[in-house]
């Protein structure tokens, strides 16, 4: 559920917050479950074991890392292909991989537990883990994570973690494998946060993803990279002011002599 409330807030400055964005995503992410049911069950009734399929997570885990560190080269790239065919696309690549190995998970063990104990005892187990840690990643992602760090070191995170989940298992064995991958994620956690050209100041509000863009003449606030809208101005000096849309207001007393003038909106 992180990984799905984070995608909103990666594809809103490119595609907007429309309800074509909100069904390409859920509904590549729900293919998605739907193909990591079947193949956990698949793995499970196959009885691969528990190194090979912690392989196969490592592997996705790897692809996301790999993805957080050039999606916004993904999402620009797709922005101009339209809201729902860039939305579609987008969230595929990003998402479409990882989700499957995470949805895997719950059958693959249910199958594994069900060996010890009753498979319904097994299921209901494994899906109230699952539903709680759901539960957890949003409220935790909505309320506390994005607001406060924003959206790229959560991606972030949410990367990291689930690149060191299967390590936590390998390194018993090979302290190397630890080493390994803590060198990778200090290595690119050093790297700079991406800023467009002339962007002073970023931030991921309560609301929306916010950009303070400086025009040479003056400063604007953008909220969408897909369209060239300014939603609001401010002048460097003091004496100059940039022409904005509500000075046409300023017409009609001008040209009728109104005394009073009431503005809605």
């Amino acid at each position: 559920m992180s990984l799905e409330i984070l995608g909103f807030r990666l594809l809103a400055p490119f595609f907007g917050y429309s309800l074509y964005v909100f069904g390409s995503l859920i509904g590549l992410i729900l293919l998605a479950l739907a193909t990591g049911y079947l193949l956990g069950g698949y793995f499970g009734d196959k009885d691969v074991n528990l190194k090979r399929f912690l392989q196969l997570f490592l592997a996705s885990a790897a692809y996301l890392f790999f993805v957080n560190l050039n999606y916004r080269i993904v999402l620009e790239w797709f922005s101009g292909s339209g809201i729902v065919i860039g939305a579609l696309l987008s969230t595929f690549i990003i998402f479409f991989i990882p989700m499957i190995m995470l949805a895997s998970f719950s059958p693959y063990f249910i199958k594994r537990l069900s060996d010890d104990q009753g498979v319904g005892v097994s299921a209901g187990f494994v899906f109230s883990i699952s539903t709680l840690g759901s539960l957890a990643g949003t409220f935790l992602t909505a309320f506390y994570l994005l607001p406060e760090f924003g959206t790229q070191t959560v991606f972030y995170v949410n990367s990291v973690l689930m690149l060191v989940m299967p390590f936590l298992f390998f390194i018993f064995g090979k302290k190397e494998y630890l080493i390994l991958v803590l060198a990778i994620i200090f290595f690119f956690s050093n790297r700079g946060a991406f800023k467009d050209p002339g962007v002073i100041y970023s931030v991921d509000s309560v609301y929306n993803y916010l950009e303070v863009v400086d025009f040479g003449d003056f400063l604007g606030l953008k909220i969408e990279k897909r369209l060239p809208f300014i939603y609001s101005t401010f002048p460097k000096e003091k004496n100059t002011r940039n022409f904005l849309i509500y000075d046409l207001f300023a017409a009609p007393p001008l040209i009728n002599g109104a005394e009073n003038n009431l503005l809605l909106g």
